[in-house]
Parts: C-alpha cells; sequence; structure tokens
C-alpha cells in the first residue's frame, strides 16, 4: 500500500504485452502482442457478461490501448522506461540548460524564417527530422547500452520539444 504522497509505482506496459523492456523495440512484435491482448480483453468478448465482467473489461482494453500507444512512440517508450527506473522527466520540473534554450529560439527563429516558403519549410523538416533520429539514436545507446537515466531523461526533454517544433512546422505547411 503507498503511503500519502508516494506516488503509485508505474504500471510496466512492457510486461503487460510480455516484452522484455528496452528502448528499441521491433514495433512488429509490439503489434501483434497488442493485437493478441486486444483479442481476449476487447469489450465486445463481454457483451453478454456481467456488467462488473464488462467494466473490467473496458478497463482492460484502455489500457491496453495506453500502453500501445505509449511504448510506439519512442519519446513517450523512453519516458516509461524512464518511470520505470524511477527518473522523472516531467517537464514542470526540468531546468533546460542555457544551451538547450539557445537552441530553441534558433529553432524558432528558423521556423519563422522558413514560414511561407515551401522549400525553406522542406529544408526546415530534413533538419528536424535528421535532429531528431540522431537524438533518437542517442536514447538508445543511453537507455539500452548504458544505463544513464539521467542525462537520458534531458535528452527526452529535448525530443519533447522538437514534437511541439515538428506540430509548428506541420501547421506552417498547412498554411501554405
Amino acid at each position: 500500500m503507498n503511503t500519502v504522497g508516494t506516488p503509485a509505482p508505474a504500471t510496466n506496459y512492457y510486461a503487460l504485452f510480455g516484452i522484455e523492456p528496452a528502448f528499441v523495440l521491433d514495433i512488429q512484435v509490439l503489434e501483434r502482442a497488442f493485437r493478441a491482448l486486444q483479442r481476449m480483453v476487447h469489450p465486445d468478448q463481454f457483451v453478454g457478461a456481467a456488467a462488473s465482467a464488462q467494466r473490467l473489461a473496458l478497463a482492460e482494453a484502455s489500457l491496453a490501448n495506453e500502453a500501445y500507444r505509449t511504448l510506439k512512440s519512442p519519446v513517450e517508450r523512453a519516458r516509461h522506461l524512464l518511470r520505470l527506473n524511477h527518473i522523472d522527466c516531467d517537464l514542470d520540473s526540468a531546468r533546460p540548460s542555457p544551451a538547450f534554450l539557445m537552441r530553441q529560439m534558433e529553432y524558432h527563429e528558423a521556423l519563422a524564417a522558413a514560414a511561407g516558403n515551401a522549400q525553406a519549410l522542406a529544408d526546415f523538416e530534413d533538419e528536424l527530422a535528421e535532429s531528431t533520429a540522431d537524438m533518437v539514436a542517442e536514447l538508445a545507446r543511453l537507455l539500452d547500452e548504458q544505463r544513464s537515466y539521467a542525462e537520458a531523461a534531458a535528452l527526452v526533454l529535448h525530443l519533447q520539444f522538437f514534437e511541439r517544433l515538428r506540430v509548428q512546422l506541420d501547421a506552417a505547411f498547412d498554411r501554405l
């Protein structure tokens, strides 16, 4: 039982699917495990069951959906691995380095300068994709090889910024 103020332990989504916890993940294995679990817990399987069984099936199906979405996303998968290792990488509690804050400003300025120009946006998109891929590769090294969770947590914050930047880039493309 948890005491007041002590967070509940994180549900291990890897265990839910019978997958070994690791950042590098075979998405096809995840999808097969998800489909198998969904076949067992999907609420349609419990249409004639008691109301309590239906509620339980709905809760289990929702948990499976949440676990699948989390493990499928590199950033969310990394956050989940960090939570399992008792590391919080919450944006509210993090203090980004001045160098990273400067880098954020530079990216925002570059995106603003590219707005309205399809080629400039495409070039920015390529640079963003390359930087993101580099960070994901570094996350794999930090989490799976070095087990350097504090460094990985800082990198997750950077990737979360890049995800938000990607949303802004997509909006800039939509405005063309």
